[in-house]
């Protein structure tokens, strides 16, 4: 399976599913860059910014994090995605503004994101370490 963060693969992925770059209006410091320099595209010196249509959810590479934004508010945080992980992203993108809208209030992180995109689908909450600690 394969695993996403922000570099030039996960850019390829959003690009071939129909996403455009809007960096140059949230991130004019890094389109200057990337694009009137000619700068290489490096993760930890750049934030980029894509959009799938008009009002529509926002995915932010914001340096080393993948972030996805409905408005202001932060839907969903990572560091690397897996691959359906990617596409729950992606699907949710896709839909229409106003179901975004009524979708992003039942968003709290990556998981309920999943979990609104594929409702059939269960999500397993990962365990925290110290829930198997044992007490002495």
């Amino acid at each position: 399976m394969n695993q996403y963060t922000p570099s030039d693969g996960l850019i390829n992925l959003l690009v071939e599913n129909g996403f455009r770059e809007v960096t140059e209006q949230y991130f004019p410091h890094s389109h200057v860059r990337l694009e009137l320099k000619g700068e290489a595209y490096h993760p930890a010196y750049f934030q980029r910014a894509f959009r799938y249509g008009t009002g529509t959810a926002l995915i932010i590479l914001n340096y080393l994090t993948i972030r996805v934004l409905y408005r202001t508010y932060v839907l969903a945080e990572s560091r690397r995605l897996a691959e359906d992980e990617a596409q729950s992203i992606i699907s949710f993108c896709k839909l229409p503004a106003k179901q975004q809208g009524v979708l992003a209030t039942q968003i709290s992180n990556l998981s309920s994101l999943m979990a609104v995109v594929h409702p059939n689908k269960k999500i397993e909450a990962p365990v925290a370490k110290s829930f198997y600690a044992v007490k002495s």
